[in-house]
């Protein structure tokens, strides 16, 4: 019965900590200095990241151009399977290893937008480099961990 304690006691903890070190999680801040915007016009843009590596909440803050803010939530299915996303598009998300994860959009068959987020080995910064293909515009978000 001990044992069984013991193995359980460090089967949470590792599993603790493991969730506590995936390198996605966390509060990601826009720095706009540092990133090639597109079309995309908004004065800041805030990724709060909960979960875990195969499936992840977001919560996106953003302060329009105007200053009205605006928040949306989304989850990142890391599955490889296709999910229903907005405007009727599907996504299909994938973890290529603890530090990317990729997705493709389509709408009805036809590829409409390509992502691959990237966080580097300090943890400090998040790359979000966008192509979207229905407005042909390759954009390359740059966020810092607060």
């Amino acid at each position: 019965m001990r044992l069984t304690a013991a193995v359980v006691t460090i089967l949470v903890m590792s599993i603790s900590v493991w969730a506590a070190a995936d390198p996605f999680v966390g509060t990601w801040k826009l720095n706009k200095a540092k990133s090639q915007m597109g079309s995309s016009n908004f004065q800041s843009r805030t990724f709060i990241v909960s979960g875990t590596a195969n499936a992840y909440h977001v919560v996106q803050k953003d302060v329009l151009a105007d200053g009205t803010p605006r928040d949306a939530e989304r989850n990142e299915m890391l599955d490889g399977k296709e999910h229903p996303a907005q405007d009727g598009d599907v996504v299909v998300g994938k973890l290529v290893n603890a530090h990317t994860k990729t997705f493709t959009w389509t709408k009805d068959g036809k590829r409409t937008r390509t992502a691959t987020d990237t966080i580097t080995a300090d943890g400090k910064t998040f790359t979000h480099d966008v192509m979207d293909l229905v407005q042909n515009e390759h954009r390359v978000w740059v966020f810092e961990r607060q």
